[in-house]
């Protein structure tokens, strides 16, 4: 496999709701057997999981009930978030470490590998934020910092403020990359590999929109694009990220040539992040895959393990990226 995979997790909970994929101790425990099965390390989380309101944090508390990080137990590695998003408390100090320490109490364990800014706070300077992230590696609470949603000029900001205080650098940037979505590439993922960073790319499929279950000009009911739930925090990101005239052009043509291949477009779309992507085994990059089944995890793997894809549909990829991306700007938030 030419680059490994981190299993999100922002689809499980303690508590059902129709935007979670995955509850109870039974289903979670089947989940991280399908990962560890397939030589799975690495658990990506968030205090802010999953993104429903009344939920967040019940992804972690999850995980601690499994003892997912746990060295009797599974003995994954598991990064973690701030729960930038709160209004007055973005990425505070005292809020840093309020989320930190729940994320270890709701774990079970007594440090995590990465801590990650989940996105920017303008209103507290971030020289503040990079600070109390020190403390905390100072006192052995976290090994490395992480950054996601940032502009690379705010990517350069903090590698800068971070140099020039001695301070811990970022290590590792979270961001959307996908066949649909290709921003990361021009700036943010050489960024992060000219200061010896790795970048784990998030969304494969685009949410589920490379799933073929979406279709032009008809408003979606389902899941996490259903903008008509009050308590759904994702929706509006997605229809604004995804529901374009060009984005279905692209979804068209690629559709297409994953008919000609016998495969599905999620399998194409995975093969090509996994293979001909600015993902690079070499910097640590990394795939993250959202956890909705077990059968979903093989799935991801066994697409991967496919290998690479021919030449003329990697040019045609080339190509709707080309058409997406003049006529709809980056984003970097979600």
């Amino acid at each position: 496999m030419t680059v490994d995979f981190a299993l999100g997790t922002g689809l499980l909970s303690t508590d059902a709701h129709q935007l979670v994929r995955v509850t109870g101790l039974a289903d979670t425990r089947a989940l991280l057997d399908a990962y560890a099965r397939n030589g799975g390390n690495l658990i990506d989380s968030a205090s802010i999981y999953p993104a429903i309101f009344k939920q967040a944090g019940k992804a972690q508390k999850m995980l601690g009930q499994v003892d997912a990080a746990a060295k009797s137990a599974y003995g994954f590695t598991v990064d973690s978030k701030v729960n930038s998003f709160v209004p007055g408390k973005g990425n505070r100090p005292e809020h840093i470490r309020e989320c930190l320490e729940e994320t270890l109490k709701d774990l079970k364990v007594d440090h995590i590998n990465v801590l990650y800014f989940h996105t920017v706070d303008p209103s507290t300077p971030l020289i503040d934020s990079i600070r109390a992230v020190d403390e905390l590696f100072k006192e052995g609470k976290l090994k490395e910092l992480g950054i996601s949603n940032f502009s690379p000029a705010l990517v350069r900001e903090t590698f800068q403020i971070a140099r020039e205080n001695n301070l811990i650098k970022p290590t590792v940037y979270q961001g959307e990359y996908n066949l649909l979505n290709r921003g990361a590439e021009e700036e943010l993922v050489p960024l992060m590999h000219e200061n010896g960073g790795r970048f784990y790319g998030f969304s494969p499929v685009a949410g589920g929109f490379l799933s073929g279950q979406h279709s032009r000009g008809q408003r979606p009911t389902m899941g996490r694009w259903d903008t008509t739930k009050e308590d759904n925090m994702l929706g509006d990101n997605y229809m604004k990220r995804y529901y374009s005239d060009s984005s279905f052009d692209a979804i068209d043509a690629l559709q297409a040539e994953a008919d000609k291949l016998g495969i599905s477009l999620p399998t194409l779309a995975l093969r090509w992040l996994a293979h001909h992507s600015a993902l690079a085994e070499a910097h640590g990059d990394r795939i993250v895959i959202g956890a909705g089944s077990p059968q979903s995890i093989q799935r991801s793997y066994d697409a991967v393990h496919e290998g690479k894809l021919p030449a003329h549909v990697v040019g045609v990829i080339d190509q709707a990226w080309q058409s997406i991306r003049t006529r709809d700007p980056p984003t970097f938030h979600h």
